[in-house]
């Protein structure tokens, strides 16, 4: 059904099964200047490939109930906003779905995004597998569950240039995502917003194994938790760019390259009461690394981190911060020291518990060329297995030939839906 005004006429719109047909042109339906409820309905095997499987321009729409399964469109698989439209989905499933740019659902110009108590499993877009959010005003996304997406950025979600709103994820569940480059569940960039009481767990992407976030004025996590991640060139959480907060998070059994839990460049965030827990990194920095970045780490506990070179809970350089009240507990490092690296950083340590003398090592700029490991031998009882091999991320990635999630990472053209492309940014991977 295409339509303009008129279509206000026909809300609520209960109980309409859709099925496949392949002469509908540009979508199944197309709705400007209206209002609209979906309810109750199923939208599935759509592959006209038209822009999107339902269309929004200007035009406040709420979907309730209803069921997007195997639809394949140029740009969005499910349901596209644009024109400053309003849209908000409850209680809804998104299964399958597979957009040039987002698989399930998104949002550009202006418009508004309200997701909750949605299900979005194994869809696949470029710029987000699941849900995109684009040059838009502002998101809520809550109580959602984000299962085997798959995207080039954004396994399940891409975020990029939201103004004059926020973007708050409240409680979801992340679960085997994947993304080709950045950002394994979340990618996040000129956005500002809130995480909290989310969990990310066995995600898996190049860089931001679980979230990958850039160039943002305020960012604040709290309650979340980062479990089982997997970021081949990076870390679990990377910030870079970034003003924030990060509070009472855990950080358990995530793999990277340096800092498998988190990773900040450029960025000014302060780490208050979180948990760093078995992480495990192939270079430095089993928890914890951060570059030309600032920021006090405050009661944080960090224990059985290890990383294959030096620094089994820390990595500093250029930083400026303290280090207050945390614990130490059975970190381990290939060379020492095995517990905090500091090179050319200002800030002190502060009333640490657990951590022996031997177990710090700060190098200033004078000394900066010393053998880093002078300070002691090679530690002879890591783990060999721990961190030695940190699988590759594409190959892992449940990608068809034919999505536009390319195994190279290349993507597929948008499709003329807006907004969908990424600014070039210097990745962690591409500082290291």
């Amino acid at each position: 059904m295409t339509g303009g005004p008129a279509l206000a006429d026909f809300a609520p719109f209960p109980g309409v099964n859709y099925i496949r047909s392949n002469m509908l042109p540009g979508g199944t339906i197309q709705i400007a200047d209206s209002a609209l409820d979906i309810k109750d309905s199923v939208f599935n095997m759509l592959r006209a490939l038209g822009q999107a499987t339902i269309i929004l321009n200007n035009t406040v729409v709420t979907i309730s109930n209803s069921t997007f399964t195997n639809n394949r469109q140029a740009a969005v698989g499910g349901v596209l906003g644009v024109g400053t439209s309003k849209l908000t989905v409850t209680d809804s499933r998104f299964e399958g779905n597979v957009g040039g740019q987002a698989g399930g659902v998104s949002i550009l110009t202006n418009s508004t995004l309200v997701l909750n108590g949605t299900v979005f499993d194994s869809n696949q877009g470029a710029q987000g597998g699941a849900v995109a959010v684009t040059n838009s005003t502002s998101a809520l996304i809550s109580a959602c569950t984000f299962t085997n997406n798959t995207g080039s950025n954004g396994g399940a979600i891409y975020i990029n240039n939201v103004v004059g709103g926020d973007v708050l994820l409240y409680a979801n569940n992340f679960t085997s995502n994947g993304a080709v480059f950045s950002g394994g569940a979340l990618f996040q960039q000129q956005a500002d917003g809130e995480l909290i009481d989310n969990v990310f767990s066995e995600n898996l992407a190049a860089g931001g194994g679980a979230v990958w976030q850039s160039s943002c004025k305020s960012i604040n996590h709290f309650n979340n938790l980062f479990d089982s991640n997997v970021a081949k060139n990076g870390s679990t959480l990377e910030m870079n760019t970034i003003t924030g907060a990060i509070q009472q998070t855990t950080f358990s059994n995530n793999r990277g390259l340096k800092g498998a839990a988190l990773y900040t460049a450029i960025s000014d965030v302060a780490v208050t009461g979180c948990i760093f827990d078995s992480n495990a990194a192939a270079q430095q920095g089993g928890a914890v690394y951060r570059v030309a970045s600032s920021g006090d780490i405050s009661s944080c506990a960090f224990d059985s981190n290890t990383a294959r070179q030096q620094a089994g809970a820390i990595y500093d350089t250029q930083v400026t911060g303290d280090i207050n009240m945390c614990s130490f507990d059975s970190n381990k490092a290939g060379t020492k020291p095995q517990g905090i690296y500091r090179l050319e950083s200002t800030g002190s340590i502060n009333s640490p518990k657990g951590l022996a003398d031997q177990d710090v090592q700060t190098i200033s700029k004078s000394q900066e060329g010393s053998d880093p490991s002078a300070a002691g031998g090679v530690v002879s009882d890591v783990p060999s297995g721990v961190v030695s091999d940190v699988p590759p991320v594409s190959t892992d990635l449940p990608v068809a030939s034919d999505s536009p999630v390319a195994s190279d990472g290349s993507t597929s053209p948008v499709g003329g839906s807006g907004g969908g492309g990424v600014q070039t940014l210097p990745t962690s991977s591409g500082r290291r």
